[in-house]
């Protein structure tokens, strides 16, 4: 299991049960073979008891990089702070491409170690599925609906 992580962002759009924050990535990271520069943007999108997080990823020049959609235990929202935990699937879709599934190996080994039990592993496989079959139909109010290089000031609702 991965440590709780603490990521600084910035609010871009905020509604009752329904969060979008902007990250901006200090270091180059990779994805899939996919190359996330540093100063790259993500805007994450977190729906209250929502089984996923959905990742909107752009260049620094704003260009549309990737998406990247995790599994996730039901997100629990508070004043300050989202929580949930990685449940070890992704679904990973890079600009112009079609969306993948990463990480099944991941998932394979949590439930060899104990850590997930596999009535738990196929309900993320299950999910996984449904968002591969249509991410439209699955994703967030404001999926691809914002602008990466605003706050929320300039967002209204």
């Amino acid at each position: 299991m991965k440590p709780k992580q603490v990521f600084p962002c910035q609010v871009v759009f905020r509604r009752e049960g329904y969060l979008v924050l902007r990250y901006v990535n200090a270091e180059a990271n990779e994805v899939s073979g996919t190359v996330i520069p540093a100063g790259s943007i993500t805007l994450a999108h977190y729906v209250a008891a929502a089984s996923s997080v959905w990742w909107e990823m752009y260049h620094p020049d704003g260009s549309h990089l990737a998406d990247l959609i995790h599994l996730t235990s039901p997100l629990q929202m508070r004043a300050a702070e989202v929580e949930y935990t990685d449940l070890f699937l992704d679904v990973w879709q890079p600009a112009g491409e079609q969306p993948r599934l990463l990480d099944q190996d991941e998932l394979a080994r949590a439930v060899a170690g104990g850590y997930l039990d596999a009535e738990s592993a196929e309900a993320v496989q299950q999910k996984a599925r449904e968002i591969l079959s249509n991410l439209p139909d699955h994703a967030p109010p404001r999926w691809h609906q914002l602008d990466p290089s605003q706050a929320e000031a300039d967002h209204t609702p």
